[in-house]
């Protein structure tokens, strides 16, 4: 893989450990290259005897190996010794903390991602120049999907729905004199980008409420919690439905505010394996293609001004 070296006008910072550390101030830490481009892709595919070919069964992605080199800087041979400390600090093992790394783009986007050093991090004196120091590291990162770290959160309500990047303004329907909830708005995911990879995104449902189900107009997913006498929260509980399971998608939960699943409320025609929200140019399976903009619709019934019902997401993507 080719090494960028045009790092200047790159931004980068990582926090590990709690801290945050600067990694290309052009002075103390020099940002020498840094790896680009997709994570390593593999086709599935299958064969049948006498089939001449073979039938593609999809593709998956590989972790992604972030490989970075630095160029550290002291005042003097005793200050680059510092540095040098601080910077085995920074990279050294922490089991479940992982090291995330936010780069700032020339054009002013951020991008981070997140991992943990894979190999060795050696300090060669074949690499150093007096008070200078070159050396590289390896990052394995388990997600191989950059995003921006600021969060993105659109809370659907009786009266409104709240969104910190969105002018939403659709009101809710009371239906037969039950106040229920059947709202739609469209998440313009990632700004449209074509670079964007699928978000998983992480939703809560406050009560009170019973029996909702929210549904992705544009992929045709649903996730209906009606099943088995249907869920039904009170003032002051809530659920939340965790769908970022990358990248194993049996770690997606739906658990209540004691910790209790409520997975047996799901029906069995929902989609919480793949309930996603869509990037622009995905093929849907409708045969159409995603523009980015998915079109969300939350329904519930006997709902007060207390209820709400929030989808927490970040924008992702393939590759720097």
């Amino acid at each position: 893989m080719s090494l960028c070296t045009e790092t200047a006008g790159i931004g980068l910072y990582v926090n590990s450990g709690g801290d945050r550390y600067e990694l290309n101030d052009r002075a103390t830490w020099r940002l020498m290259a840094y790896t680009r481009g997709l994570s390593n892709i593999n086709r599935l595919s299958q064969r049948y005897p006498g089939q001449n070919g073979l039938t593609d069964l999809g593709g998956l992605t590989d972790e992604r190996y972030l490989e970075l080199a630095f160029m550290v800087s002291g005042v003097d041979v005793s200050d680059l010794d510092t540095q040098l400390e601080t910077a085995a600090q920074i990279f050294r093992k922490r089991d479940n903390d992982p090291l995330e790394f936010v780069f700032t783009k020339p054009n002013g986007e951020t991008r981070a991602i997140k991992g943990f050093l894979d190999g060795e991090l050696l300090f060669s004196y074949a690499d150093r120049n007096g008070k200078h120091q070159r050396f590289s590291a390896i990052i394995q990162c388990a997600d191989f999907r950059y995003f921006d770290p600021d969060l993105n959160s659109v809370t659907f309500t009786r009266g409104a729905v709240i969104s910190g990047i969105l002018v939403p303004t659709p009101v809710p329907t009371l239906v037969g004199g039950t106040s229920a909830l059947r709202m739609t708005q469209t998440i313009n995911y990632a700004s449209g980008s074509k670079l964007a990879s699928k978000e998983f995104p992480v939703i809560t449902i406050n009560g009170p409420i019973t029996d909702p189900l929210i549904e992705n107009l544009t992929t045709g997913e649903k996730i209906d919690l009606s099943a088995n006498g249907g869920l039904s929260l009170n003032l002051g509980e809530y659920v939340t439905i965790d769908l970022d399971g990358q990248p194993r998608r049996d770690s997606k939960t739906i658990r209540d505010n004691n910790g209790n699943s409520q997975e047996d409320k799901l029906t069995t025609d929902s989609d919480l394996s793949t309930w996603h929200l869509s990037y622009n140019t995905e093929l849907l399976s409708d045969g159409t293609r995603s523009d980015g903009n998915n079109e969300i619709k939350v329904s519930g019934l006997l709902i007060t001004g207390d209820t709400s019902v929030t989808i927490n997401y970040y924008n992702r993507y393939e590759a720097l």
